[in-house]
């Protein structure tokens, strides 16, 4: 389990996003830059679909518990 992935959403693409799940919940409470609860997912998480062509995030400063910095 990892939180490596770790993205801030930009506010115009949340509501395209799909629900988040709990295992990602579980995942985003591990990372290593503070979580914002609105804008925070997992990349890896996000699945391109029709109605989700594309999407604008922001990386937060550390993305593992293991950066050096």
């Amino acid at each position: 389990m990892c939180a490596t992935c770790h993205v801030y959403v930009r506010e115009e693409y949340l509501n395209g996003l799909p629900h988040i799940g709990e295992d990602e919940e579980e995942m985003l409470d591990c990372a290593a830059s503070p979580r914002d609860e609105s804008r925070s997912r997992l990349g890896c998480q996000l699945k391109a679909v029709d109605d989700f062509a594309e999407i604008e995030v922001d990386l937060p400063a550390e993305q593992s518990w293991w950066s050096s910095g």
